[in-house]
Parts: C-alpha cells; structure tokens; sequence
C-alpha cells in the first residue's frame, strides 16, 4: 500500500474543474451570531451554537470545506 501524497482525497473525485455554482446572498437574515467561513472551524462552531438553540448563520465566499480545510486535514492519514 502506498502513502497517498498531493491533491486531497475529496477533492479529486469530488470536486471537477466545474465547481459548483452557489447564489450570492442578496438578501437580510436575522441571526444571533454570524460565522464567517465554512471551514471546519466555523462549521463546527456553527453546530455548537445551533446546539445550543442560538440563531446562526455561516457565511462562505467559495464552497464549505474546500479551502485552507481541504488543504490540510485531508491530507493526514
């Protein structure tokens, strides 16, 4: 078996040169707290405020888990 080195597992198969395209927000929401940045960061911080009843909002310039995340952790093994 070989160590898997380069591109993140969920990356390559997942994710081809056509990205998916998300709509902009244009819109309001009311939430109690804003997350900026869909990492596994600031989902898992997202969860532990929606847990806890609060109103929360994550906000993502690009897709959720593709960026410093996806970089990185996929990579471990």
């Amino acid at each position: 078996m070989r160590l898997r080195v380069g591109r993140p597992l969920w990356l390559s198969h997942a994710h081809s040169p056509g990205r998916r395209q998300y709509p902009t927000l244009r819109t309001t929401i009311d939430a109690d707290v804003v997350i900026i940045g869909g990492g596994i960061t600031g989902a898992g911080i997202a969860e532990v405020f929606a847990e806890a009843g609060v109103s929360v909002a994550l906000v993502e310039a690009e897709l959720v888990g593709q960026g410093s995340t996806a970089a990185s952790t996929a990579l471990l093994m």
